[in-house]
């Protein structure tokens, strides 16, 4: 499964009355799988897969990587050591295996 960052966060939360059980935990057993976080998805909706090991899905890393080093942010004034920024895309093989989730309530 993979959810918006506002609704990853509220999966943090501990269930009330089930003790030190949080909602990720309880949804990753219920779907016998992982759940991730990529700001790709809009606030309110969340895209849940066949499991991984049956090749329908991946989370790929983006190959398009930037990084300022700390000679370019001193150079251009941005005060940094140095940054690298990532983004992380859903690969759909199968767009069957594919459920796609609207209307989540928010946080």
């Amino acid at each position: 499964m993979v959810l918006n960052p506002k609704q990853y966060a509220k999966t943090l939360e501990f269930i009330p009355g089930a003790g030190t059980v949080s909602y990720l935990e309880w949804i990753s057993r219920v779907i016998r799988g992982e759940v991730f976080m990529s700001n790709a998805f809009p606030d309110g909706k969340a895209l849940m897969c066949a499991a991984g090991d049956r090749g329908h899905f991946d989370i790929a890393v983006g190959i398009d990587v930037t990084t300022w080093t700390e000679e370019m942010g001193l150079k251009d004034g941005y005060d940094l050591y140095g940054v690298v920024v990532e983004t992380l895309r859903p690969r759909v093989f199968d767009p069957e295996a594919l459920l796609k989730l609207t209307n989540l309530a928010s946080p």
